[in-house]
This record gives structure tokens, sequence and C-alpha cells, in this order.
């Protein structure tokens, strides 16, 4: 009973609230799990505008990485680059770190191997 007092009111903070919150501050943040597939890639939610409307869609950026080939997907930053959503390469998620626009839709080398 005492454990559940503060287990329930943290996971509603990280699953249900913070993801939202982010949302409205940074216009992009990582999907809920709850809404994709387990065998999908990740996916974002995004908030945009059309005309005097704010719509919120569930997005997919990905590209081929320019260092090795592989699929670059969009990730979480932390904890190098907190706050940040950053193209991560598939085959080398920790080394191949892109940084990315959400209106541009274009990035920039973060880190990648020294050649």
């Amino acid at each position: 009973m005492f454990l559940s007092i503060f287990v329930i009111p943290y996971a509603t903070w990280i699953f249900a609230i913070k993801p939202w919150g982010r949302l409205f501050e940074d216009r992009i943040a990582r999907a809920p799990e709850l809404l994709v597939d387990v065998k999908e890639k990740p996916s974002q939610l995004e908030l945009f505008r059309d005309g005097d409307l704010r719509l919120i869609r569930l997005v997919r950026y990905s590209a081929p990485c320019p260092i090795c080939g592989a699929t670059i997907y969009l990730d979480d930053g932390s904890p190098d680059f907190p706050r940040r959503m950053v193209g991560r390469c598939w085959d080398s998620p920790r080394e191949h770190i892109f940084s990315f626009d959400r209106v541009t839709r274009k990035g920039a080398v973060l880190r990648s191997p020294i050649v």
C-alpha cells in the first residue's frame, strides 16, 4: 500500500504527463510505446500548424547513414545531447549521431568515427 502511493503517481508522471509536456515545449517527442507496434521502428509525435489549427501527428523520420549506409532513425539524445532528438545509425547508434531540424528535415554530423 505504502509503495503504491509513490509508484503510481511516479509512473503516471513518467509515462503520461511528461511526454505530452515535452511535446508542447519542443514540438517533437518520442511516441509512447502504446501508440507504436512492437515490430515497428521508433516513431515521434509532432506538433505542427496548418493555418490556424495546431495538429498532432504520428511521424517516422529515417534516412540512409552517409557513413555506413544503414538506416538512421530519430531517438532521444540523452545522455550526450539532452532534450534533443538526434539521428542514430541502426548499426552504430553510439558513434554515428546526427542533429535533426524538424522544420527543414536536415541535420549535421554530431559524432562520427575518425577516418
